[in-house]
């Protein structure tokens, strides 16, 4: 984190906010059900031409529908592009 006071602060603001979102929302365990389901909608996505990142990774973006997949959530995002594609509700920001 370094001794920079400025990143000292906004790191105990995320924490913070982080904190608060957890207590509102609750927090879901990462399975490896969701897992599987992720790596399944990240090769969907490649085999329609519709990749969220490079060739060798999977992104965050196919976990999290995954996730809301298996809730039968809706995501909240300001990048509803990346999830559009795998057919959720989403709300933006």
């Amino acid at each position: 984190m370094g001794s920079d006071p400025a990143v000292q602060a906004t790191f105990r603001e995320s924490i913070r906010r982080l904190d608060y979102l957890i207590r509102m929302v609750g927090l879901s365990p990462l399975t490896r059900e969701i897992l599987d389901h992720a790596a399944k909608l990240w090769a969907d996505c490649r085999g329609r031409g519709l990749p969220n990142t490079n060739e060798d990774r999977i992104d965050i973006d196919v976990i999290v529908a995954a996730e809301a997949v298996q809730m039968n959530a809706e995501v909240l995002t300001q990048n509803a592009k990346d999830f559009t594609k795998h057919g959720l509700k989403i709300a933006t920001l």
